[in-house]
């Protein structure tokens, strides 16, 4: 099923961004949670751009950038058949977008206890 959302600063409630390695593979999990849901992938290095550590720079500053209202909005964009996230960000001055292969990766139980406390602790 492909993704598709537009993220402020209003409606992005958490985010992280982990480098990682299994199987000799390294690859980043990119994690977003929204007041709409939570969206959580695995995105690789490919011949668009085949530097994880690029990758992981240009979410942080993209996610950082929404934060600090440096970026209006964001555009994510998973196409499932393709394996392809894009990335698209919107400034003042005009827009940059950028494409990863990755993979959808399902909500784990720390992802749905995380959440749980979040929001238990919203009324204290």
């Amino acid at each position: 099923m492909d993704d598709e959302f537009i993220l402020n600063n209003d409606n992005l409630i958490n985010y992280s961004i982990r480098h990682d390695i299994f199987d000799n593979i390294e690859f980043i999990v990119l994690s977003i949670e929204t007041d709409n849901g939570f969206f959580k992938y695995k995105i690789f290095r490919d011949t668009r751009e085949p530097d994880l550590e690029i990758i992981e720079t240009h979410l942080n500053e993209v996610f950082n950038g929404l934060r600090n209202l440096n970026i209006n909005q964001l555009q994510i964009y998973y196409w499932d058949i393709r394996n392809y996230l894009f990335v698209r960000s919107y400034y003042n001055k005009g827009e940059m977008g950028k494409q990863y292969t990755a993979h959808k990766l399902p909500m784990d139980i720390l992802d749905t206890l995380a959440i749980s406390l979040r929001n238990f602790f919203k009324f204290f």
